[in-house]
C-alpha cells in the first residue's frame, strides 16, 4: 500500500514538472519568434531555401502514407536527410511530417519547407490515453528497482527501459543511473509520453519510413522501435553514410562483415590499402593528434615521459582504459554492461578477488564530471589506482603495463601494435578479428579476467592495418556532400556542426549535385543493402 501511494506521489510530482517544462518551452519558443520577426534569415539559407525548394518535388500523397522525421535543424543533416526524405515521399507516396515536443522555430521551418515537409506533429499523450499514462508509470514506479530492471523495462515486446536509460546519463551528465530519483522517474514519464503518442499514430496512419538524427534516446529511440516492429524500415543518413535498418543495433552491424569487405577488393587494391592503414597507424601512434579522429584534441602517444605511474611489482599489471560516461555507452549494441560505471564496479568487485595489479587511465580530453566519477569508483574499490591522464601509452608499456581493458574503444586496434593485449566487453568494431579478445558473454569475460596470465601471445597482427582502412575508409563511403569521412570530420570541427557553411557546397554543385543524389539515394533504396558503403563495395543484392 505504501509502495502504490509514493508512485501515485511521484506521478503528481512527474506531472508537475512536465507542465512546468512545458511552459518554459512555450515560452522559450515564444521569444524565439520574436527574435525571428526582429532578425532577417540570412541570404545564404534563403538562397539554399530557394533552391531546394525548386529541386525538391511536390507529391501528391495517398491520404494516410507517411515518412516521419524528427526535427533536428542541423544544417548538414537537413540536406542528406531532406533530399532523402523527398525520394521517399515519392517512392511511397507519403506525407513527410516532422515531430517535436513544441513547434518548429522559424530558422527550421524554413528548413523542412524547402523540402516539402509542410506538417509539424506535436508530441503529446492523446486524451483518450490519458490513464493509460498514469496506469503504465505507477507500474513502471513500483516494478523498476534496480538499473537491469530499467534499462530491460519493455511495454508490448517493445523496450523503451535501454533508451531512458541513455536519455538520463546525457541529459543530466550522469555516469549512471539512479533508480528511483526524480529525474529518473520523469524521464520514465517523458517515454510514456512518446511511446503512447507513436502507438496512436501508428493506429491512424499508414508510416512508410522514418527518417531519424538517432536510432537512441527517448525522442527517437523509441519511435525507431516502435517502426520496426511494424516492418517499418529506419533510415539513417549523415554527409557521408546511408544507412537502412530494420531492427535495433543494426547500425553498426557491418563490423562482422570487415574481412569480407575487404576480401572483396582485388589485389591491386588491397596493397595500397594495408600501406595506407600502416600509414596513418604510425602517425598515431607517433603522436600526431587527430589521425582519422578530427574530434580528438590530444594525443596518448606523444613521446614525452613524466613521473613513473607504475609501481614495481612482478605481478600482472591491468590498466582499464575509461570512456565517456555520459554520452551512449551502449552505442553499437552488445555491451556486457548497462553503463561504463557499472563496468568499472564489476572491475572494482574483480579487483578485490585477483592478485594483479590494476590501474585506470582517462582520456587526456576528458569531459567535465568524469574524474569526479573515478574518484567515487576508486574510494569505493581502493585497488584500483587512478594514474596521471597526460601518461602516454609509450610510457605505460616500458613501465610493464600488458592488459588493457576496454569496451570497445580504439585502444583495440592502436594498442596490440605497442605490445598490449586488449580485452573489449562485448560487441564491438574488432569483432571480426583476433587481435583482441572478445568476451561475448559475462561468463566468458569473467574466465578471461581470472585467467590473464594464460592467455597466450596476440593474434593476427598485421591485420591491424586491413581493419583500419576497412574501418576508416571502406565502410565511410557514400553521401553526396563530402569527399571522405574525414572531411565531414575537418567541416564538424571547424566551422561546426552548427554552421550554413555547408550551403555553399550545394549552391556550387546547383542542379547536378541534386541529380546525382537523387540517383544515388533511389539507387541505393533498390539495391537491397542496409548502406549505401556496402552497395559501394559488394555492388547490390542479387
Amino acid at each position: 500500500m505504501l509502495i502504490k501511494i509514493k508512485a501515485e506521489i511521484s506521478y503528481i510530482l512527474v506531472l508537475l514538472a512536465d507542465i512546468y517544462i512545458g511552459w518554459m518551452r512555450s515560452r522559450d519558443h515564444k521569444k524565439r519568434l520574436t527574435e525571428s520577426k526582429r532578425a532577417s534569415i540570412d541570404s545564404l539559407t534563403v538562397q539554399f531555401c530557394n533552391l531546394n525548394l525548386k529541386m525538391m518535388e511536390q507529391v501528391t500523397a495517398t491520404e494516410k502514407n507517411k515518412i516521419l522525421m524528427d526535427c533536428f535543424p542541423i544544417p548538414l543533416w537537413v540536406i542528406a536527410n531532406g533530399v532523402l526524405a523527398n525520394c521517399l515521399s515519392k517512392r511511397y507516396k507519403a506525407d513527410i511530417c516532422s515531430y517535436g515536443e513544441t513547434m518548429r522555430d522559424p530558422l527550421a521551418d524554413i528548413f523542412y519547407k524547402s523540402f516539402c515537409c509542410d506538417v509539424h506533429l506535436i508530441v503529446k499523450v492523446p486524451k483518450s490515453s490519458k490513464k493509460r499514462l498514469k496506469h503504465l508509470f505507477i507500474q513502471a514506479i513500483e516494478s523498476i528497482k534496480t538499473s537491469d530492471n530499467l534499462f530491460s523495462w519493455s511495454i508490448n515486446g517493445i523496450q523503451i527501459g535501454d533508451e531512458v536509460y541513455e536519455t538520463y546519463l546525457r541529459m543530466f551528465s550522469k555516469p549512471t543511473v539512479r533508480v528511483g530519483n526524480i529525474k529518473c522517474q520523469y524521464a520514465i514519464f517523458s517515454a510514456l509520453k512518446y511511446y503512447l503518442f507513436f502507438e496512436e499514430y501508428f493506429k491512424k496512419n499508414n508510416v512508410a519510413a522514418c527518417v531519424l538524427s538517432h536510432d537512441i534516446y527517448t525522442a527517437t529511440g523509441i519511435l525507431a522501435k516502435m517502426a520496426w516492429m511494424q516492418g517499418v524500415p529506419v533510415y539513417l543518413a549523415n554527409g557521408v553514410e546511408l544507412k537502412k535498418t530494420t531492427r535495433p543495433d543494426e547500425k553498426y552491424s557491418e563490423f562482422i562483415h570487415y574481412r569480407e569487405y575487404f576480401n572483396n577488393l582485388n589485389e591491386a587494391e588491397k596493397l595500397p590499402a594495408i600501406t595506407w592503414g600502416r600509414t596513418q597507424l604510425e602517425k598515431r601512434l607517433g603522436g600526431q593528434v587527430g589521425v582519422n579522429m578530427a574530434y580528438s584534441t590530444k594525443s596518448a602517444y606523444e613521446k614525452s615521459y613524466m613521473e613513473k605511474q607504475i609501481l614495481p611489482s612482478n605481478r600482472t599489471k591491468v590498466l582499464i582504459a575509461t570512456h565517456c560516461f555520459f554520452d551512449n555507452p551502449r552505442a553499437y549494441g552488445g555491451m556486457l554492461f548497462n553503463d561504463f560505471y557499472e563496468w568499472i564496479s564489476y572491475l572494482g568487485e574483480i579487483s578485490n578477488l585477483t592478485e594483479y595489479d590494476w590501474y585506470i587511465k582517462t582520456h587526456r580530453d576528458f569531459l567535465p564530471g568524469t574524474v569526479e566519477a573515478l574518484a567515487e569508483l576508486t574510494f569505493t574499490y581502493p585497488r584500483l589506482k587512478l594514474i596521471n591522464p597526460e601518461t602516454s601509452w609509450h610510457q605505460l608499456r616500458e613501465e610493464g603495463v600488458s592488459i588493457i581493458l576496454t569496451c570497445y574503444g580504439s585502444v583495440g586496434h592502436e594498442l596490440p601494435l605497442l605490445g598490449f593485449k586488449v580485452i573489449n566487453a562485448g560487441y564491438n568494431p574488432h569483432i571480426a578479428y583476433s587481435f583482441n579478445w572478445h568476451a561475448k558473454s559475462l561468463k566468458e569475460y569473467r574466465s578471461l579476467l581470472f585467467n590473464l596470465d594464460s592467455m597466450g601471445e596476440i593474434q593476427d597482427l598485421d591485420s591491424i592495418y586491413e581493419f583500419y582502412y576497412v574501418h576508416y575508409k571502406l565502410s565511410k563511403q557514400g553521401g553526396f556532400l563530402f569527399d571522405s569521412f574525414d572531411d565531414m570530420g575537418e567541416y564538424l570541427k571547424n566551422p561546426g556542426v552548427h554552421s550554413n557553411e555547408i550551403f555553399k557546397r550545394v549552391l556550387a554543385g546547383d542542379k547536378e549535385l541534386y541529380s546525382k543524389a537523387k540517383h544515388d539515394i533511389n539507387n541505393f533504396l533498390d539495391s537491397g543493402k542496409f548502406s549505401e558503403a556496402e552497395l559501394l563495395i559488394m555492388g547490390p543484392a542479387e
